[in-house]
């Protein structure tokens, strides 16, 4: 499977006034990968497959790298019956 890699910048990061215009910026920069990405103010996890971070030691960067799984089933409710 492929991996999608977002890379949030030293720069970007200086940028941002507050983490939560940096949470929102990273959501964003995330969902535009294609990667589902759950979270409203930050990130806190993916619908499926697996999410990684680590920050690049050369520059400070942040690495966000998304390895698709298989997407879980719908939940069972009454109006399927």
């Amino acid at each position: 499977m492929k991996t999608t890699t977002v890379v949030i910048t030293q720069a970007l990061r200086e940028r941002m006034p507050n983490q939560v215009n940096l949470g929102m910026a990273t959501l964003d920069r995330l969902r535009s990968a294609k990667i589902p990405v759950i979270g409203t103010l930050w990130p806190t996890g993916v619908e499926h497959g697996s999410l990684s971070i680590r920050e690049a030691d050369e520059d400070g960067d942040i690495v966000y790298e998304w390895t698709p799984g298989t997407p879980k089933s719908k939940p069972f409710e009454d109006d399927d019956l």
